[in-house]
C-alpha cells in the first residue's frame, strides 16, 4: 500500500513537474507573442498618427485612439483564442496521460483507493453500487474483496477516462479521473499566468 501511494505521489509529482514546465514555457511564448504583437500595433498606430498629424489636429487624436483601441481589441482577442489554444493543449496532453494510466498495473490499486476513500465518508454503509467504465468492469472482484464490503458494479458510458462512481443510498459520490480533470481547468486558468488584463 506505502509502494503504491509512492507511486501515485511520484505519478502525481511527474505530471505536476510537466505541467510547470509547459506552463513556464507556455508563458515565455504568450509573453513574446504578446509583446510582438502590440509592439506592431503600436508602430502602425504610431504612423497612422504621423502621417494625420500634418491636417487636422483633432482627427489626428480621434483616430488614433478608434485605431488603438481597435487594434488592441483585435490582439486581445487573438490571445484569448491562443490563451484558449494553450490550455486545450495541456488538457489534451493531460487527458493522454490519464490514458496511459489507466493500462497500468497500478491502475486496479487507484480504483481500490478511490473506493476506501469514498467509503470513509460513509462508515455505515452496507452495500453500494459502483459505477464504472466498461472496460474496468475486470476490477469489481479486487475492488469488493479490498472494501469486504456487498457491491453491484454496472457500467457507466459517462466516465470516459476512468475512476469511478458511487451510489449509497441516494448519494453519488463522483471520484473519476473525468471529474478530477475538469475541477483543474479553473485552477489551471487562475495559476497559469495566462490571464490576459
Amino acid at each position: 500500500m506505502l509502494q503504491d501511494d509512492q507511486k501515485y505521489s511520484k505519478f502525481v509529482a511527474a505530471i505536476t513537474r510537466e505541467a510547470n514546465e509547459t506552463r513556464e514555457a507556455l508563458e515565455k511564448q504568450t509573453q513574446a507573442y504578446k509583446d510582438e504583437k502590440l509592439k506592431k500595433a503600436r508602430r502602425t498606430a504610431q504612423e497612422a498618427y504621423n502621417a494625420q498629424i500634418k491636417r487636422q489636429s483633432a482627427l489626428i487624436h480621434e483616430d488614433f485612439g478608434r485605431t488603438l483601441s481597435q487594434k488592441e481589441l483585435e490582439i486581445r482577442k487573438k490571445l484569448f483564442l491562443k490563451r484558449d489554444e494553450i490550455k486545450t493543449s495541456v488538457f489534451d496532453q493531460a487527458r493522454q496521460q490519464l490514458v496511459a494510466f489507466t493500462e497500468t498495473a497500478d491502475y486496479p490499486s487507484f480504483l481500490t483507493r478511490c473506493m476506501q476513500s469514498i467509503l470513509t465518508e460513509f462508515p455505515d454503509a452496507q452495500s453500494a453500487v459502483v459505477f464504472l467504465r466498461s472496460c474496468d468492469l475486470q476490477y469489481s472482484d479486487t475492488i469488493s474483496h479490498a472494501v469486504q464490503l456487498s457491491c453491484t458494479f454496472t457500467a457507466d458510458d459517462t466516465i470516459q477516462l476512468g475512476g469511478l462512481k458511487v451510489k449509497i443510498g441516494d448519494i453519488i459520490a463522483d471520484d473519476t479521473l473525468d471529474t478530477r480533470l475538469t475541477s483543474q481547468s479553473q485552477w489551471f486558468e487562475e495559476h497559469s499566468g495566462l490571464i490576459i488584463k
